[in-house]
């Protein structure tokens, strides 16, 4: 009976895309940090540099494609019961 608590479908879909985007982008920025610091030039400054562009860059593409996928999986047309 608990899944009826819950708002209906179309609000739900678009709260859980949030939380998925969310944490596509938490987690796309903890990856794009090390990444960016990683292939960046030789320095401290540059490093860090680099890591805060890679994160401003990919991190919210990340987040978009997490969303999408989440928003596809938990469609109503396509889940089968």
């Amino acid at each position: 009976m608990e899944e009826y608590i819950r708002e209906p479908c179309p609000w739900r879909i678009v709260d859980d895309c949030g939380g998925a985007f969310t944490m596509g982008a938490i987690g796309g920025g903890v990856f794009q940090t090390i990444k960016g610091f990683r292939n960046a030039p030789a320095g401290v400054r540059h490093r860090l540099r680099g890591s805060a562009n890679a994160v401003r860059i990919r991190a919210p593409q990340i987040g978009v494609q997490a969303a999408l996928l989440y928003g596809v999986g938990s469609s109503p047309l396509l889940t089968v019961a």
